[in-house]
């Protein structure tokens, strides 16, 4: 049985840290005299508002335990709401955009496809720049992040996912490190 509160708890402080980052576009924005420095305001506040009823919601008191299906759970539904609410700027700011058009927007930072619907990017404030660099910086450190975080949850290490992701049966190259240096 799938344990939703330890989903809930990690989501919400993946989405806090996610409406800090937000911040620094709406810096950006403040000191260049932008207006949309008050749209990335407004999507930090709202984002830092439901993190914490994540966590509040989450929170257990025990330490945490996640599963397999909780890690890919945890996994997709972090890309998708972090997509949701990272929209947020883009539908308050100087372009408003859609829903659709800003989650697209998001998501395809978030997954670096490099997609965009927006034109005259030249154009654009420099905090919204900032933003969609972020999304694409994210996004390409995220599946690293996710692995170094949750493996460890799942009792997952390198060697398992080699041999899950490796047909043929072998056998590891070299010993651990503390077996080849030894102290003198």
């Amino acid at each position: 049985m799938v344990q939703f509160r330890p989903v809930l708890f990690i989501l919400g402080l993946i989405l806090g840290a996610f409406s800090l980052a937000m911040l620094v576009p709406m810096v950006f924005d403040l000191d260049h005299g932008h207006p949309d420095w008050r749209a990335f305001a407004a999507g930090a506040a709202i984002s830092f508002f439901a993190a914490g009823l994540f966590v509040l919601g989450g929170w257990t008191g025990q330490r945490l335990r996640l599963t397999a299906r909780e890690g890919f759970l945890l996994t997709g539904v972090s890309w998708v709401t972090v997509s949701v609410f990272g929209s947020i700027p883009l539908m308050l700011g100087e372009l408003k955009l859609s829903f659709g058009d800003a989650f697209f927007e998001t998501a395809s930072g978030l997954t670096t496809t490099g997609a965009t619907l927006l034109t005259g990017l030249d154009r654009l404030s420099r905090g919204l720049l900032l933003w969609r660099a972020m999304l694409q910086g994210v996004g390409g450190i995220g599946i690293i992040v996710m692995v170094v975080a949750l493996f460890p949850f799942l009792r997952v290490g390198g060697m398992q996912l080699f041999r899950s992701e490796f047909s043929e049966k072998i056998e590891k190259p070299l010993p651990r490190a503390g077996f080849i240096i030894r102290p003198a």
